[in-house]
């Protein structure tokens, strides 16, 4: 069964529909200009869609060539020439540069803005408007339900801290992501070099395998048309946190089946999951430590195998 800690703590505070969470490993940056959209559409793995000026986010990530991530990414279009982009705060200088690169005579600007990030969440039962500047994650209708109902995830950007500077609370959406196998680039121990579909990009939408191509477009295709996705992203987590990890493989009875992405304070951790080995009957180790695997990523499972 798996073990919701997070979820338990969550619902102590899931009626504060006006809590939002400052997200500082998160930056933004503008596209502005009558080439805003081709030009997202051609280099990242998504794209906002028809009506671009909804309440929606949207949601990719900018690849490598070879199909690596440099971060996820979510996007919200302001208006016909306007689009945030939402990436990893600490390569937020680099991957302006790049996409400047990338920009060659595209009638557009592009430029990093002072917008903090902000998250919020609340149950699909109470009925809220969106305010000014808030959108909605679609990625929400995904995750684990709380008290079987579902969960509206918002996002806000502002130029203010919106944060009740409560550390739990940051820890708290820490865990609600890596229970559901989301990542989000900045704060996710993620350090070595991984596949879009490793981290579960096309089961958040984050892929659009119908658009033509992107930066990384022909590597990510061939993965998902050859069935080749031997590797998924996974919420980890324990009866009881360990003091310290014996090793970073995760074991079945037939062996190796994984590797955690690095040791955290949280009670939730990422891991790394061999969906080609791993025994959905089977109980699974940390060393000695029992745990349990979640996530979205799980989804796709069946006899060992993903079904795409």
């Amino acid at each position: 069964m798996i073990i919701k800690m997070a979820l338990t703590e969550m619902n102590n505070i899931k009626m504060e529909s006006s809590l939002w969470i400052d997200l500082p490993h998160r930056r933004v940056i503008a596209i502005e200009g009558e080439d805003a959209f081709s030009f997202v559409r051609n280099i990242f793995s998504n794209h906002p869609k028809p009506p671009y000026i909804s309440r929606e986010l949207s949601f990719g990530a900018l690849l490598k060539a070879q199909g690596q991530v440099i971060s996820d990414a979510i996007f919200a279009a302001l208006d016909e020439k306007t689009i945030l982009c939402e990436i990893d705060a600490h390569q937020s200088s680099e991957i302006l540069t790049l996409l400047t690169m990338y920009k060659l005579k595209a009638k557009l600007a592009i430029t990093l803005t002072d917008l903090i990030p902000h998250v919020s969440w609340h149950p699909a039962s109470i009925e809220l408007k969106l305010l000014d500047n808030e959108w909605h994650d679609t990625r929400g209708s995904f995750f684990i339900k709380l008290d079987n109902e579902g969960i509206i995830l918002k996002r806000l950007y502002e130029p203010i801290s919106k944060s009740t500077n409560n550390p739990s609370h940051s820890k708290l959406w820490r865990e609600f992501r890596h229970e559901n196998g989301l990542v989000e680039y900045g704060d996710s121990p993620i350090k070595k070099p991984v596949y879009a579909l490793d981290i579960n990009l096309d089961l958040w939408g984050g892929v659009d395998f119908h658009k033509g191509c992107f930066i990384g477009q022909e590597l990510t295709s061939r993965m998902m048309r050859r069935g080749q996705i031997k590797n998924r992203l996974v919420g980890l987590s324990f009866i009881s946190p360990p003091n310290r990890i014996e090793t970073k493989i995760l074991t079945q009875a037939s062996g190796e089946v994984g590797e955690i992405y690095e040791e955290t304070d949280d009670n939730i951790w990422l891991a790394n999951l061999r969906i080609d080995r791993y025994e959905a009957n089977q109980a699974l180790f940390l060393g000695s430590k029992f745990v349990t695997v979640s996530g979205i990523g799980l989804n796709k499972i069946n006899k060992g195998f993903n079904l795409v």
